[in-house]
């Protein structure tokens, strides 16, 4: 399939150590998008997982290891990026048995908005807001957090720069068998 653009993106994709972001960039690199991405920027926690050395191995796939105490190297790939995929990050339990944001999560959303990303996209699963699990609920703030960003506080924009979000719900397995393959 030829890209109907004229010219190819760069995308900066976060969690490539996860499922959810593994998944999807693996997904837009086999699949029909291929053919209109010039870049990916794989952001990992651990570049010795599994995942992350089979992303190394792709051609257009640049890894690049994060932490939230050098949010210099996350906003470096934001900027350089025509788009910013979110896959979630792992969440972890308090002491007391609650689910909390991770810190990486809210250093992801103060970079887009420092770097003004323009089209910024979260990955997440379907039927969230029916969620029981403690797990699911905490991603469901994290959604709640991403749109609070993405709205700019409601103004929906950050010094003058407009953001552009969405939020997308994905079924993994059924998307990554139907929709991303040839």
């Amino acid at each position: 399939m030829a890209c109907l653009r004229s010219n190819k993106i760069t995308l900066c994709v976060t969690s490539c150590d996860q499922w959810i972001g593994f998944s999807f960039c693996y997904g837009l690199l086999h699949g029909k998008a291929r053919d209109c991405i010039e870049k990916v920027y794989c952001g990992v926690t651990d570049e010795n997982h599994e995942w992350a050395k089979m992303l190394r191995k792709e051609n257009r796939v640049h890894l690049f290891k994060y932490s939230e105490d050098h949010m210099q190297d996350i906003s470096k790939y934001f900027k350089e990026s025509d788009a910013v995929i979110l896959g979630p990050v792992h969440q972890h339990l308090s002491q007391s048995g609650e689910p909390h944001v991770p810190r990486l999560w809210k250093c992801f959303l103060e970079c887009a908005k420092e770097v003004q990303v323009r089209c910024l996209t979260m990955l997440s699963v379907l039927n969230l807001d029916k969620a029981e699990g403690q797990h699911l609920k905490m991603l469901f703030h994290m959604e709640k957090m991403f749109k609070e960003c993405v709205e700019g506080g409601g103004h929906g924009q950050h010094r003058g720069h407009q953001m552009h979000g969405l939020v997308l719900r994905m079924a993994l397995p059924m998307e990554h068998l139907y929709f991303f393959q040839d």
